[in-house]
């Protein structure tokens, strides 16, 4: 098969260029880059917009691409886009690199100026990034390699084209592209496993080791569309957002089989964090031994994230997110009214209520006349006692929490009304005894929590 008809064929297998589609083509100047324009503008897609990044990490090189990547365009009158950046403290030069353009091409699509950014990813950069994160050890989500679509709107049209072949036909047709002289530093490991692993898998293992590896992505993102479509079926019945953490039920979880609790928890992590960085096999597998515990409590930190179990649950938080710093709270009570209980968990409700019109269950309401100072909500602190209504002594709310099971992430905000010292009412709890109506009492205060 020609080339050309390769990347027709994956064009059209993929469906990467709807019709009408404003494609921007990410351009470097170099082999693959130059012919995926050239391939897209023979094939009659348009319109076509040149895309160029200079990182100016090689001087005059840098500036020289653009110039060449400018004229590209100029000659076969496309619009060209650029844009600077500059390297600064990042810790890892090709991360922070690659982060710079998928942000571009992804601002470039949601402002509506393209619809699709096509890049110049080969089947032998397919092949040289499975094998990377294979020895990585990486899972079935890392082996799908790069993707030929993503939900942003990347498309990879010469996945399935070797880099020998696009050299090849670009030399057939006497255009010039730029090398990067970086591309041949071995002391990066992608260089050693383009110049060097391959090449000997290649002549001593399988000549067809591209092939193969391809193939193996190709499987593995198809396996991960549908595992995707699973987990995102199980996800809001295990775990829901909470102020700004994420609370999952453990039972469900854990109840599942061990595939899909590993999946689960990389949704969760991956939602909770933002991405998976730096999140390995162990940290799955000690979570699962958090969750699997006959242990009623258990903390551990993971990167970028806390999880804290507690009783039935776990909570996946920023770390530090427990600080004593703003964890008290005091605050007028609003009759009638609403107040936000402070770590974004829940609404405080008030209304009053006329005795003498409407019967009500006593043992939810606060007698006005036994509360004629100022009314406050406060949180729980340590040593807090009170007496319910339905209890025949007074009791800790440590204790309470502990019989009705309350997370300890959930007491440190728990809601109460006092009046001076003297607690009247506690969230699940309810009103203090010599604090509910009596006979004769004529107006009282209704309170209610919704929790998010």
């Amino acid at each position: 098969m020609d080339v050309l008809d390769k990347v027709a064929e994956s064009i059209s297998r993929y469906n990467m260029i709807p019709a009408n589609c404003r494609v921007g083509v990410a351009v470097s100047g170099g082999a693959d880059s130059t012919f995926l324009l050239q391939a897209l503008w023979q094939l009659g897609h348009r319109p076509l917009i040149v895309l160029h990044i200079n990182h100016h990490l090689r001087g005059n090189e840098s500036a020289a691409d653009e110039s060449r990547v400018r004229q590209m365009a100029r000659q076969q009158g496309l619009e060209f886009l650029s844009l600077d950046w500059w390297y600064g403290q990042q810790s890892n030069l090709e991360q922070a690199a690659r982060d710079a353009r998928r942000d571009w091409f992804t601002e470039l699509i949601a402002t509506d100026q393209i619809d699709r950014v096509a890049t110049g990813h080969t089947k032998s950069d397919q092949a040289e990034t499975v094998l990377f994160r294979l020895l990585r050890g990486s899972g079935s989500r890392g082996l799908a390699g790069v993707l030929s679509t993503t939900r942003e709107g990347i498309i990879r049209p010469l996945i399935n084209v070797e880099r020998v072949e696009i050299e090849d036909w670009l030399e057939g047709k006497g255009i010039d592209w730029s090398e990067d002289a970086s591309n041949r530093d071995t002391t990066l490991v992608r260089n050693r496993i383009r110049h060097e692993l391959l090449p000997h898998l290649r002549d001593e293992w399988n000549p067809s080791i591209v092939d193969a590896l391809s193939q193996l992505a190709e499987l593995s993102a198809s396996e991960e569309i549908y595992w995707q479509e699973e987990i995102n079926q199980i996800l809001p019945s295990v775990w829901r957002k909470i102020g700004g953490t994420y609370v999952a039920t453990i039972e469900p979880l854990v109840s599942k089989p061990l595939p899909v609790q590993r999946r689960l928890l990389r949704a969760m992590i991956e939602k909770a964090k933002g991405d998976l960085r730096q999140i390995d096999f162990s940290h799955i597998e000690n979570v699962l031994l958090l969750l699997n515990s006959s242990e009623g409590s258990g903390r551990i930190q993971i990167p970028g994230l806390d999880v804290f179990r507690s009783f039935d649950w776990v909570r996946f938080a920023e770390p530090g997110s427990d600080t004593l710093e703003g964890r008290d709270y005091q605050m007028q009570v609003q009759l009638p009214g609403e107040m936000e209980i402070p770590n974004g968990a829940g609404v405080i409700c008030t209304e009053l209520v006329d005795l003498e019109s409407v019967y009500t269950e006593g043992s939810t309401l606060i007698d006005l006349q036994h509360a004629v100072n100022s009314l406050v909500v406060r949180n729980w602190r340590p040593g807090d006692r009170y007496h319910p209504e339905s209890f025949t002594d007074e009791v800790k709310l440590k204790n309470l929490f502990q019989d009705h099971r309350i997370p300890l992430w959930d007491r440190r905000h728990w809601p109460m009304i006092c009046v001076g010292e003297q607690i009247l009412w506690a969230e699940r709890f309810g009103v203090a005894k010599g604090y509910t109506p009596q006979p004769g009492s004529k107006l009282a205060i209704k309170v209610s929590v919704v929790r998010k």
